[in-house]
């Protein structure tokens, strides 16, 4: 996750950021949530949606006073240490209007052709299949990022694992013959396909990790499109061999520890315990990617605003035409309009939820929901948990020691921080009523053989592509990113299950929004699913939480990477 973007010059007040001279504005469909556009309605399958508005959800005028919450719960918002909001908004009639949900094959079949829009609530979305809102028996919903993994790093030796262990699953991982060659195929050499002179090429093999850091590897929009190759996903070996993520100083820097073999690495319960433990015994997804093929900023803007307002960098939007939690532009917003709590707990100076709203948070929301770490450990153990909770590691801390797992971070430290979290969670009294999501932002420019899907676009923004490498990868918003690994932590979450589903950022977005009523905030979210089958909400099988051995973390380990990497902080 970079930590400064490139030269920026900051508009205070604004969230403007001008960087290599451009100036990025925001537009989420309409700029301040107009109703004036009709809406997209579908009729197929006995679909039979109440008359709205593609922003119905998000009124200009909402003026009148607040209404009760029909649909959320709302004890979840007044514990003791609920965090914001304490003031009061007008919550819009559309959000808590009766609508007639859509047939299940009605509303997956919509959902898969982009038809809804920003506004849309979660009942004109979804079918009856799906648990909305009071039916959804979680009172506190826990959000940790991690950083930089692709699935098949971590995770592409889960199935071998879990049959040691009497579990059958069939879990999407790369073959064990995988490679790369020396260079992406179909864009270095011009060709539209591998020809026979590609045969020959020499190849580098999915292998083993040889230790538990790395230097980091390319992530940028333009390194991960060229990793990607058009679909072949042969150029993350050409992508770090001799190089970093761009702007990288590799000073000091070994040339054996900038081989691009480092981007064809795996681990497996050897080097990863816990987490083999913790991912065989809960929900977890073989097909959740990022939102894009890219970097920290635009892929964490999905996760809390459905969009990256056509950024492709770390750099910040333009929020000005969202000036207030009643004109929307993150969820945080609309869960304050709907008096919901939350907090963002982390040890780093800067929460990563300010990359959309960097300044006047407590203006915004009348207080700061920014708590510490440590609060969020003191508040899961009392039971004064918010509603919503999200989590980061210190992400300002990009070495050997990091616990956000960032190269070159050495894996144990945040295997351990995850474990703390999740221990957290598990030992609490309100475990009976919680969820936990981890996931990771990005792959990192981290191997992993499945292509990205396509994906809703958003909004209308194109990309705003900055440096000549992010230049000679033109594209949209189109597509997923990279698969990471991704965990549903919960009483209700199903036993040793691998849900299959193609799921992203924006399923997360749209769970907190089924969970509490609230409308989409782009395209991207209105047509997520929200884990639809990653739960028994009827039966749950963990009422009675599973124990997890604390990870260790063998400091000899640390001690070689720290030696052998100590870079200066990186700059992305």
């Amino acid at each position: 996750m970079a930590k400064t973007p490139t030269s920026p010059t900051f508009a205070l007040g604004t969230g403007t950021l001008l960087a290599a001279g451009t100036l990025v504005v925001a537009a989420l469909g309409s700029a301040a949530c107009s109703s004036s556009t009709p809406a997209s309605t579908t009729k197929d399958g006995g679909s039979k949606e109440a008359s709205t508005t593609t922003d119905a959800g998000h009124p200009s005028d909402a003026k009148k006073p607040p209404v009760s919450d029909a649909g959320a719960d709302a004890d979840a918002a007044t514990t003791p240490d609920s965090g914001p909001p304490p003031m009061m908004f007008a919550v819009p009639p559309a959000w808590n209007q009766t609508y007639t949900q859509p047939s299940d094959d009605a509303g997956a079949a919509s959902r898969a052709a982009c038809t809804f829009t920003r506004g849309a609530m979660p009942a004109q979305t979804l079918g009856p299949s799906t648990a909305l809102d009071k039916d959804i028996p979680i009172q506190h919903i826990v959000v940790l990022t991690q950083e930089n993994r692709s699935f098949d790093s971590y995770l592409g030796h889960l199935a071998q694992y879990e049959a040691t262990k009497g579990i059958t699953n069939t879990i999407e991982s790369a073959p064990a013959t995988a490679s790369n060659p020396n260079y992406p195929q179909d864009q270095i050499d011009g060709g539209t396909s591998a020809d026979a002179g590609d045969a020959a090429l020499a190849t580098h093999p999915w292998q083993h990790a040889s230790q538990l850091c790395f230097f980091d590897t390319s992530h940028s929009w333009g390194g991960a499109h060229t990793e990607y190759d058009k679909g072949l996903n042969d150029g993350f070996y050409y992508m770090n061999n001799g190089m970093g993520d761009v702007g990288e100083s590799t000073t000091g820097i070994s040339p054996a520890q900038l081989s691009g073999e480092r981007a064809m690495w795996w681990y497996d319960q050897t080097d990863i315990p816990f987490y083999y433990d913790v991912y065989s015994t809960f929900a977890m997804a073989d097909h959740y990617h990022s939102a894009l093929l890219g970097s920290t900023y635009p892929n964490r803007m999905y996760l809390y605003s459905a969009t990256s307002f056509g950024l492709t960098g770390n750099t910040f939007p333009n929020i000005s035409a969202y000036p207030t939690a009643e004109t929307p532009v993150i969820i945080f917003d609309e869960l304050a309009v709907r008096g919901i709590s939350f907090n963002w707990y982390t040890d780093m100076g800067a929460p990563a939820e300010g990359i959309v709203l960097p300044l006047g948070v407590s203006t915004r929301y009348g207080v700061s929901p920014v708590k510490q770490f440590s609060q969020f450990l003191a508040d899961a153990k009392s039971g004064n948990l918010p509603a919503v909770s999200f989590i980061d590691g210190d992400n300002l801390n990009e070495t050997t020691t990091g616990n956000d797992e960032h190269p070159p971070s050495e894996i144990e430290i945040g295997q351990q921080f995850v474990w703390q979290v999740i221990n957290a969670v598990t030992t609490s009294p309100e475990w009976s009523s919680t969820v936990l999501f981890v996931t990771y932002d990005e792959n990192g420019g981290i191997y992993d053989h499945v292509l990205p899907p396509a994906a809703c676009e958003p909004d209308s923004l194109q990309p705003v592509l900055l440096t000549p490498l992010d230049q000679s990868q033109p594209g949209a918003f189109n597509q997923y990113g990279f698969r990471v690994p991704f965990l549903a932590v919960s009483p209700y979450s199903k036993k040793s299950y691998v849900s299959h589903t193609v799921y992203s950022h924006t399923s997360i977005t749209r769970f907190i929004e089924a969970k509490f009523k609230i409308p989409a905030l782009t395209a991207r979210d209105a047509n997520a699913d929200p884990f639809t089958d990653l739960f028994d909400w009827q039966n749950p099988p963990f009422m009675t939480p599973p124990t997890f051995a604390e990870p260790t973390i063998n400091q000899a380990a640390v001690t070689a990477c720290t030696t052998e990497l100590n870079p200066p902080m990186p700059g992305h």
